[in-house]
This record gives C-alpha cells, structure tokens and sequence, in this order.
C-alpha cells in the first residue's frame, strides 16, 4: 500500500517536482559559475596535450634523443597549428563578388 501511494505522489507530482529540481540545479550551476568552467574546458586540454608532449619529449630526451626529436617536432607543429587556425579565424572573411 506504501509502495503506491509513493508511486501515485510520484506520478502526481512529477511536473512540478521536477521544475523545481531543474530550477535548483540550474541556481547551483549559475551560483558555481559552471558556464565558466565549461568554457574553459577545451583550453585546459589543450594546455594538457602541450604538457604532455613537453614531459614526453624531457623524459625520452635521456633515452633515446631521435625519439624524443620526433616527439619535440611533433609538439611544436601541433602548437603552431593551433596558433595559426585560432588567428586566422580572427580575421574577418572577405566578401568575393
């Protein structure tokens, strides 16, 4: 008998409890300024990618230095692929008539 009387609270207010749930989500997400961290997201995988590759080609550096050459190349031609694509996007497109 308890277990439908919950089911039947349940279905009854399920519209507004989860208005209200959504709502209380939605004031923790603005009081946490969440929009900021996801944001920030991309950029922090990134700084991990160049890490990454800085730590990789340090650590091989001693092992086996064409390996780590390599490594280094690669790094820095992932780096300057993304330095350029982001500038360039900057720029305004030009109309072609």
């Amino acid at each position: 008998m308890l277990g439908k009387q919950r089911d039947n609270r349940y279905i009854r207010n399920r519209g507004a409890e989860k208005s209200r749930d959504r709502q209380h989500k939605l004031d923790g997400m603005k009081r946490w300024y969440f929009h900021v961290v996801t944001e920030f997201l991309p950029a922090m995988l990134q700084i991990a990618l160049v890490l990454l590759g800085c730590a990789l080609s340090q650590y091989l550096w001693t092992i086996n230095r064409m390996v780590a050459g390599v490594i280094v190349a690669v790094t820095l031609f992932g780096f300057a692929f993304h330095d350029i694509t982001t500038i360039t996007a900057t720029f305004p497109k030009t109309a072609h008539s």
